[in-house]
């Protein structure tokens, strides 16, 4: 669904946006495979130690 229309249609949900939040605080994903960092992250993360 294109943005336009949920936002539209979401202006006055608090709820929508509350879930939303809790969705991107804490993304089902990880739960389900755990957190996973990009190769490219990876890299940067080993040449600072």
């Amino acid at each position: 669904m294109c943005n336009k229309y949920t936002l539209g249609w979401a202006r006055d949900c608090i709820e929508f946006f509350k879930r939303a939040i809790d969705y991107l605080l804490s993304p089902p994903a990880v739960q389900v495979i755990g957190e996973r960092i990009a190769p490219i992250e990876a890299d940067k993360l080993s040449s600072q130690t």
